[in-house]
């Protein structure tokens, strides 16, 4: 598989685990562990796509409005 397409499927399941936390536990109580556990990647993964809980959280909000 190649490297994008594995990046992609990587960023696409962190936006899945993400949203479902955030619906879940809210924002405020939504945990960068919890998410990555969700999401079943590394932290490492996580923050090569996202650099914040807060920009993780835009970029979901952001895939909803498409």
């Amino acid at each position: 598989m190649a490297r994008q397409a594995r990046a992609e499927i990587t960023r696409d399941s962190v936006l899945a685990g993400a949203a479902d936390v955030f619906l879940r536990l809210g924002y405020a109580n939504a945990s960068l562990s919890e998410i990555i556990s969700q999401s079943n990647v590394t932290k490492g993964a996580l923050y090569f796509h996202f650099g914040s809980k807060e920009e993780l959280a835009r970029a979901v909000v952001d895939q909803g409005n498409e």
